[in-house]
Order: C-alpha cells, then structure tokens, then sequence
C-alpha cells in the first residue's frame, strides 16, 4: 500500500513540515489500521479539511475504505472529524496562520485485498476558502509523503545456531531484531540447535533487514538476512566462535572400564609378588 499526502492548491497556502506512518501488523486478510501523522501548517489564518482517495492500481476503490481524522494543538485535540470513506471530505478545521497542526490519519483497509500488490492511499489536506475554494483542482505532486506497505501474510525465518566445530547448539536463546523499526523477540532452539519464527508477530515489509544473534559461553554470534516476499522465508544459520564442553559417554564408560581393569591387574601383580617373595625367603 502506498499512501501520499498531498496539498491541495487554493487561496492560501497549506505546508507539510512533517509526516511518518507507524509500523503496522504485516495484513493478514482481515481489515488493519494504519496511522499516519503530519505535522502541517498554513500560510495565513483560514480552515483546512481532508480527504481520502485509495486505488489498485489505477482504478479508484471506493468500498470498505476508511479513515478516522483526528488534529491537534501541540497536545490538545481540536477537532474530531470522525469516519470518512473514500472521496467522501470531512468537516472544517480552523487554523492560525504559521501555526503547527498534527493530523493524525488512521486509515482502515478493508478485508480480503490481494496479497502482494501495492495500493495506493492518498489523503489531500485542503484549504478552505469563504468561496468554497480549495476544493477542486490538481493536487500538487512535488509536496508529498510516501510510505510502502507489503500485504502478505507469514514469513518464517530459521536455521541452525552452531559452535566453531559445527556442533549445534541447543537449548539457547536466538535474538531475532527488525533493524528498520527496532522491534525485536526471543525464540529458543531445540535439542538439534534449530530454531524458527514468524515475523508476523514482529511485523515486517519486504528487503527489510533481519538481525538474528544468539550467545553461548559469553561469546556472541550473529547473522542478518533480507526479507523476501517472493520467497516467504529466510534460512539464516549462526556460528559461534566457542566449543561446546561435551563428553561422549562412551568414550567415557571405556576410560572407566580400562581404569577398572588396570586397577585389578596392578592389585594382582602386587599379591603375585607377594606369594612369590614369602616362597622365596621362606625357603
């Protein structure tokens, strides 16, 4: 999904100073919520309002989109301009002019849209003048925010923690870090080292950066790897500059057989020279 905002030409003049998306839950074919923030303000005092338009590719969607308009003061909300659907325009905000506005935009995506295609959400923040201008023309393509969001479902990311000598790991910690937003989560390995997670739960977009790290004996190792939707999955193995301390019980039940043995061997060499010594000296 591609949302832009865009500044709708008119008698004064509206600028965005800011604008970021929150990371959202990866779609999963059930409606989402998205928020949007734009720090914005006009060149003099008047009133602004907004308007939703989403499309699939060229085609405009007008079912089952929405938006909920929220702006702000600093801290305090001055208008509350509800649910708009698509094409559908809200209220009227007054403003002072120079002034910073937030708008918070929380755009709802309907249920079952096509996975792994790019839609198209715009919002245009409007001027409004005395005349009813602001509502009409061509929005102005050189002022506008651009955010991408990939609608897909899972995507498993797994593999192997290994010491230096390719034994596998198990029963430790894998750290597993988005590097774009930050999030991150714990998973363990099982009895063979092998761990794995859905970065659903994390929440992901394609060729985001994926940092996976795992510690064993205070020694760290790590591994990235890239999302790829076309794919669904990352394998991404980690090795350890460590050894693990193990002993082969085998190895370990021999030692202490021929230990058993030696010993019994020595004790009967000491009685053989005992018999032998008292039959010598006795005679």
């Amino acid at each position: 999904m591609l949302l832009m905002f865009f500044l709708q030409p008119a008698n004064a003049e509206i600028f965005v100073d800011s604008a970021r998306t929150n990371y959202s839950p990866v779609y999963d074919g059930n409606s989402r919520s998205l928020e949007t923030t734009v720090d914005f303000h006009i060149d003099s005092d008047g009133e602004v309002y907004f308007k939703l338009l989403a499309y699939d590719k060229n085609d405009a969607l007008k079912e089952g989109w929405w938006v909920h308009y929220l702006v702000y003061d600093s801290e305090l909300l001055i208008g509350d301009l509800g649910n708009r659907t698509g094409n559908n325009a809200t209220g009227y905000v007054s403003v002072v002019g120079g002034k910073i506005y937030t708008l918070k935009a929380f755009v709802h995506m309907p249920e079952n849209l096509s996975l792994n295609q790019s839609y198209q959400c715009m919002i245009l923040l409007c001027e409004h003048s005395e005349t009813g201008g602001g509502s009409g023309g061509t929005p102005d393509p050189n002022v506008k925010f651009i955010s991408y969001i990939t609608l897909t479902t899972t995507y498993l990311i797994y593999g192997h923690v290994y010491d230096k000598n390719k034994n596998p790991i198990s029963n430790i910690d894998v750290s597993i870090t988005n590097m774009e937003t930050g999030n991150s989560t714990t998973t363990k390995t099982n009895n063979t080292g092998f761990y794995s997670y859905n970065l659903y739960n994390l929440g992901y977009h394609n060729s985001d950066r994926i940092m996976v790290e795992a510690t064993y004996s205070n020694i760290t190792g790590y591994n990235l790897t890239t999302v790829n939707i076309e794919n669904n999955f990352s394998e991404c193995d980690i090795v350890i500059s460590a050894s693990i301390k193990t002993e082969k019980p085998d190895e370990t039940e021999k030692n202490q057989v021929i230990w058993v043995i030696a010993g019994v061997l020595a004790a009967a060499a000491v009685i053989c020279i005992i018999i032998i010594g008292k039959k010598v000296y006795g005679k």
